[in-house]
């Protein structure tokens, strides 16, 4: 049915509105400098970290090459090279003048070839994926009668033009979708929107493992390019995923072999809406869920107190800023000591103990003495770097 909205003049304007009440397009005219726009909810975007503002890990990667799933720099965001497909730095820069002109967006994610591979082989294959917790994607209503379309749009930028390939891979049930776009001017900044089919085949997972993975492929050997492209939902085929993919590692000139993308949004709406652009202090805490890093920058800043359990084992006790995704899988750090009130021990090892979503224990092994039961706390052993970083990643 249609949504008639009055104006500022007493004339109409005319909203489309889908069998469920979503508001799916708008027109109208400016009138008295009053626009009529759809409706936008907040939280619309499915995706964290569009605007590639956080970067918690490293805002400068180089050498980057065959890995698994890997996260390097923004947030949210990571890298997978299988294979041989090329060496590779990636970056996220805020710069004055290397975003989409009025956009809104300063920072971007860029990948740059540094070391070419031509022709790629059949196995080889690099992209950059995030991955949704599958009751972030109950609104979907994927594998219903009511399934929804998807809109996937963002800024790209290359330096090669040609066909790329998006795709989405619907992990508890094995179904992928892969849409084509064209960067068809070199070196400058497209804005592309791709429309998805609903899927009325195969619910999501209603819990915190994966359910979606979108990808966004640079490379893609024969293994992953020889079918044909599969646009409409269907079982997973590989050959069928990135079926025309430019090869943007075939070259390491940095001014032509690399591929930017920024503003990236993922809609349950056959519309694709403006960005969403959320506070910065709500998109690092969505952050955080996944991946939570504490750095101080500066020596004897506490991130955690316990216990001297024995001469050289100390058991720390350090909570997070957000309940995250599930227990952490793994913990980093650089450059931290225990100081117990009398002096201060550089940490020679350290590992999860005990844990839960919003805290953790952990065992500390010191090369020193300590007195045994003392208190002592987990501090900075570094004046200019020093870091404690937990991961619950997908």
């Amino acid at each position: 049915g249609d949504l008639l909205v009055g104006t500022a003049d007493n004339t109409v304007a005319r909203q489309a509105v889908g069998t469920d009440g979503q508001v799916l397009m708008a027109d109208s005219t400016a009138t008295n400098g009053l626009v009529w726009i759809a409706p936008q909810s907040s939280f619309r975007n499915l995706l964290y970290n569009g605007a590639m503002q956080i970067a918690q890990r490293s805002s400068n990667v180089a050498g980057i090459g065959a890995a698994g799933q890997v996260y390097y720099t923004a947030d949210r965001y990571a890298t997978t090279i299988l294979g041989t497909a090329g060496t590779w730095t990636q970056s996220v820069a805020d710069t004055a003048t290397d975003y989409p002109t009025g956009s809104g967006f300063r920072k971007s994610l860029k990948m740059t070839c540094t070391t070419a591979t031509t022709p790629l082989g059949a196995t080889a294959a690099c992209f950059i994926n995030q991955r949704i917790e599958g009751q972030n994607l109950q609104a979907i209503r994927k594998g219903t009668s009511s399934a929804q379309t998807l809109s996937l749009s963002f800024w790209v930028k290359s330096g090669i033009t040609g066909t790329y390939i998006a795709s989405f891979y619907d992990h508890p049930n094995a179904r992928q979708v892969s849409k084509a776009y064209t960067v068809a001017v070199a070196n400058t900044w497209e804005y592309k929107t791709l429309l998805f089919p609903a899927d009325t085949v195969g619910a999501f997972n209603n819990d915190s493992a994966v359910g979606l993975q979108i990808t966004f492929w640079l490379a893609a050997g024969s293994n992953y390019s020889s079918g044909t492209l599969q646009t409409s939902w269907g079982a997973y085929v590989a050959a069928n995923e990135a079926v025309g993919q430019v090869n943007v590692a075939s070259g390491n000139n940095s001014a032509v072999n690399y591929w930017q993308i920024t503003g990236v949004q993922l809609e349950a709406n056959v519309q694709p809406t403006p960005f969403e652009q959320r506070p910065i202090g709500v998109e690092l805490a969505l952050c955080q869920r996944y991946y939570y890093r504490n750095e101080f920058g500066n020596e004897n800043t506490p991130y955690g107190v316990g216990v001297a359990r024995a001469v050289n084992d100390t058991r720390i006790m350090v909570s997070y800023l957000t309940t995250m995704r599930a227990n952490a899988i793994s913990v980093e750090s650089l450059n931290l000591g225990i100081y117990d009130g009398n002096a201060l021990y550089a940490v020679t090892s350290l590992a999860l103990n005990s844990t839960s979503k919003n805290a953790h224990l952990l065992a500390v092994g010191t090369a020193s003495v300590l007195t045994q039961f003392r208190t002592a706390l987990l501090v900075g052993n570094n004046a200019t770097s020093n870091y404690l970083a937990f991961s619950a990643e997908l």
